[in-house]
């Protein structure tokens, strides 16, 4: 997950998407949720994604 962030757009290879988030998302909110979910979950997480594991570690 990059959070929108990578550097090819929302959906690299797909020239009708925009980049950034839709309307209906912001990056805050979809931080908010990851983070609620890990906080609820007891196993093992890893974390693969440089982008997400970055916008996790500053909040």
């Amino acid at each position: 997950m990059d959070l929108y962030a990578h550097k090819a757009g929302r959906y690299p290879g797909d020239d009708n998407a925009g980049d950034g988030y839709a309307r209906q998302h912001d990056r805050q909110s979809d931080l908010a949720l990851i983070r609620k979910a890990l906080a609820d979950y007891s196993g093992e997480t890893v974390i693969v994604g440089d982008q997400l594991r970055a916008a996790l570690d500053q909040g």
